[in-house]
């Protein structure tokens, strides 16, 4: 099976831009999915108590969200060049 996608350049770049970049974001995806959760709960297992006592709730959502542009930008993923 063969196809082809026919993209009208400038005026569909971020169309064609999410085409292309539909592998990479696949493995962000599969990524986020399956390694995410363990990365982050290595990393406040590792910490000392003391400090780990001294996180706000929101920290670890920053946390998840650093680790989340991580995978992005390893996997040469930029969000606002690919939706409108």
């Amino acid at each position: 099976m063969k196809a082809k996608l026919i993209f009208k350049i400038p005026k569909e770049q971020k169309a064609f831009l999410a085409a292309t970049k539909a592998s990479d974001m696949a493995s962000v995806l599969w990524e986020i999915t399956y390694n995410l959760r363990k990365k982050v709960e290595w990393f406040y297992d590792a910490m000392p108590e003391e400090e780990y006592d001294k996180l706000r709730p929101a920290d670890g959502v920053e946390k998840v969200m650093d680790e989340i542009m991580h995978i992005l930008n390893k996997e040469g993923v930029n969000i606002d060049d690919l939706i409108e």
